[in-house]
């Protein structure tokens, strides 16, 4: 999603067209913003998989000894 972004910023960074607007610089930080994004996602995922395991867990065992 993010990648054909970069890739036009490289082509005009090859032929040494640059703009001032500070849109090359936000470009920059995009990738790693949403790298950072998809890992905070996928550890809260595996954080509710974990709660809801163990909340299973819970109610087997205790309805396992009642």
């Amino acid at each position: 999603m993010i990648l054909p972004v970069e890739e036009a910023y490289v082509m005009l960074n090859k032929y040494q067209l640059t703009f001032n607007d500070g849109n090359a610089e936000r470009v920059d930080t995009i990738s790693y913003s949403w790298k950072l994004l998809k890992q905070q996602v996928s550890v809260s995922i595996s954080l509710q998989f974990m709660c809801f395991a163990l909340r299973c867990c819970s109610c087997f065992v205790v309805n396992g000894f009642s």
